[in-house]
């Protein structure tokens, strides 16, 4: 037998962590003659077989000599289509990268992606297709949304043998039951929502383009309103914070977990300096996965489950948007691979043309290119190899190790 390439090996004091990321299995063995075996393992050498190492066999941590790994991308088979619906947004958030303008897709560009969407069917390659809503603010534009989202599922029930899944990213302004309701019916699964924090903080940063109020209360009755659906689906919280609020987050997490029964799913991040213009503080990285890890612990203390949920789930730390199966439409039906790097001119690798045809262009060969590395990475299996390519082109680097290793052994001692 062998250990596993998938392992990624924690040491302490007292116990030996050691998780796999191909199976998302997680062990602590305090027992010395248990982690000698493994030594021994991990060194070549036979060992008896007891009922430990078949244990951990059966977690994927320690395989058959004669056994290859392998490590499929869990999005291989699924269609991903993102629209930047509209370049509009009806907030002014102070930090937000992005350049408003009153472009958004029309009916006959909704046409036009839809046939690409049938051409790309015909091949039977693909099981699943995923749809994402971004913007802007994609609910600016909900009538166009329910039409694009309704001819798609037409199109699907000559297809029984494909699935469809939506999300959508939204400040949660517009985003009323009613319409929530109708969205879930089309096949909306995941919602993403930004909140940051008490309406003390979230209204200074989170504001109405025409008249500067705040936006809190509005968010929180739809929340309200979505969390007592019997229905809903997943929800993602999203807050965005600085070395100025982090502590009243955590306040934040204890009315969270008691105004809607710990029903959501809670993801922080820190404020990003990708608005030049931003005057607050944005923190390094290094500080930024100490503030999440004490959030963690944090959480952990006061029994507040649905953060970091999935961190070991196939391709946590993959960026959707450079998979190879991926499509990014702007307003103007350019695709791109990023939604951040707007600025950045290989982002754009192409444009969908009237008939439907995806035109590429040599930047495509930039985001396709694969690493052949990268497979025997420890850390394949959650970054499969696309953690934030956009970066990597730009700074023309090829591994994200040493960028991840310590963040997640971090996050995993927090959680574990």
């Amino acid at each position: 037998m062998k250990v596993s390439k998938y392992n990624v090996y924690i040491n302490s004091i007292d116990c030996l962590k050691i998780i796999n990321t191909k199976e998302g299995s997680v062990v602590k063995i305090t027992d010395t003659q248990l982690k000698d075996k493994i030594q021994q393992i991990q060194s070549g050498c036979d060992v008896i077989e007891d009922e430990n190492i078949m244990a951990l066999n059966r977690l994927g941590m320690i395989v058959d000599d004669d056994k290859e790994e392998l490590c499929n991308d869990s999005l291989s088979q699924t269609l991903l289509v993102t629209l930047f619906v509209t370049k509009q947004c009806n907030f002014r958030c102070v930090y937000c990268y992005e350049k408003f303008t009153d472009e958004c897709l029309n009916k006959e560009q909704y046409k036009t992606i839809l046939s690409f969407i049938s051409s790309k069917l015909s091949d039977f390659k693909y099981k699943k297709i995923r749809v994402n809503l971004f913007g802007g603010e994609p609910m600016l534009e909900y009538d166009n949304i329910i039409y694009f989202l309704e001819e798609l599922n037409s199109l699907l029930k000559t297809r029984q043998d494909v699935s469809l899944s939506v999300g959508m990213t939204t400040n949660g302004y517009l985003l009323d039951i009613e319409r929530y309701k109708t969205m879930v019916n089309l096949g909306l699964d995941d919602v993403q929502i930004t909140v940051d924090g008490f309406s003390e903080n979230h209204n200074k940063k989170r504001v109405l383009m025409n008249n500067k109020s705040g936006t809190w209360n509005k968010i929180m009755e739809n929340l309200e309103l979505i969390a007592n659906y019997e229905n809903h689906s997943k929800i993602i919280l999203r807050t965005n914070f600085d070395g100025d609020t982090l502590e009243k987050e955590k306040d934040f997490l204890l009315y969270y977990k008691k105004r809607f029964n710990d029903q959501f799913i809670m993801h922080f991040e820190a404020i990003k300096k990708f608005n030049k213009n931003y005057t607050g503080e944005c923190m390094s990285s290094k500080k930024e996965n100490e503030s999440v890890v004490d959030i963690i612990k944090f959480c952990k203390e006061n029994e507040i489950d649905n953060i970091y949920k999935y961190i070991l789930s196939r391709g946590f730390y993959a960026c959707h948007q450079c998979s190879q199966n991926s499509y990014v439409f702007d307003t103007k039906l350019n695709v791109l691979k990023c939604t951040v790097l707007l600025d950045y001119n290989k982002t754009y690798v192409g444009k969908l043309n009237l008939k439907g045809v995806f035109e590429s262009n040599d930047n495509l060969l930039l985001w396709d290119k694969k690493v052949k590395q990268c497979q025997n990475c420890n850390l394949y299996p959650l970054c499969l190899g696309r953690r934030c390519k956009g970066n990597m082109i730009k700074k023309q680097i090829d591994c994200c190790y040493n960028d991840l290793i310590d963040d997640f052994t971090a996050i995993i001692n927090a959680l574990y």
